[in-house]
């Protein structure tokens, strides 16, 4: 006679749980995804009960050996928007200028910790590299990296790639000095400047031809980071930019204006005390 497993909660089950009921309910699914070793489909559940959310990844299909595998719909960097939505996943193919070494801690406004890397990428759509944060694929935002892209887009990428290395490697060394930056000054002019890469700095020598003070504007912020925030002044709180706790909310002013240099020119945006100071 064989007894029923007992009911278990999630966060009851070990590795070595063989037969067990669980209560839950799937609260999200993830996109297919493809295993071409195993040429297997298999998506990701997010399952919940009443004490535990768990990832659990499931295999819902095998592909036919025959058929073979069916790449990603991959989309070029430039056509992803720049606002993306929070649930919004994309398939892009692209040269990694930059992989993060160890990965981070990150908390979630839920309190879950998840494990990051950065990552710098580029491709032939896209003038400036994209950063990207690759989650662990134990959190439910996982993502997933094929080293070997087969397709269409996979190819003409590697063409890309092989004619011009040497914009690539001198783009991979602009990023690597953000990343790992020097105590060396960089003077450049305007028009050089608008081809930096992402968070790259550099000093400029401007001329303010003229100030608006129209330009001036006042605003409630964080007394860190100076996002604005609607929270009433001195109010201790949570920033949700730069996720400091005990933050304080305070008086903030920032100045629009334009410089030049001869070769250009460029608008600008100055905080508190660089606005106090013009």
């Amino acid at each position: 006679m064989e007894m029923e497993p007992a009911s278990v909660c999630l966060e009851e089950l070990t590795p070595e749980s063989r037969f067990y009921k669980i209560n839950v309910i799937v609260s999200r699914k993830e996109r297919l995804q493809v295993d071409r070793e195993k040429r297997i489909v298999y998506q990701n559940f997010i399952l919940e009960d009443a004490k535990l959310t768990i990832d659990q990844g499931t295999t819902m299909r095998r592909l036919d050996a025959a058929s073979g595998v069916v790449p990603p719909d991959y989309q070029p960097l430039g056509d992803i928007p720049r606002d993306i939505d929070a649930a919004g996943k994309y398939d892009v193919v692209a040269v990694i200028l930059f992989v993060e070494e160890r990965p981070r801690e990150v908390i979630s406004s839920n309190g879950k910790i998840n494990y990051v890397r950065e990552i710098v990428i580029t491709d032939q759509s896209n003038v400036q590299p994209v950063t990207v944060f690759c989650f662990a694929l134990t959190s439910g935002m996982s993502t997933r990296i094929i080293h070997n892209p087969k397709g269409d887009r996979a190819n003409v990428l590697r063409e890309w790639a092989y004619l011009y290395m040497t914009m690539l490697m001198d783009k991979q060394a602009r990023v690597l000095h953000v990343r790992y930056p020097s105590n060396d000054k960089m003077l450049l002019t305007i028009t050089e400047a608008c081809n930096v890469v992402q968070d790259e700095r550099f000093w400029l020598r401007v001329t303010i031809p003229y100030l608006d003070v129209n330009k001036l504007h006042l605003y409630v912020g964080c007394n860190t980071c100076s996002a604005p925030t609607d929270i009433p002044v001195g109010t201790h709180y949570q920033c949700s930019v730069c996720k400091k706790h005990d933050r304080i909310s305070s008086h903030s002013v920032y100045l629009e204006f334009e410089a030049t240099d001869g070769t250009g020119r460029m608008s600008f945006m100055a905080l508190n005390d660089d606005t106090e100071s013009y």
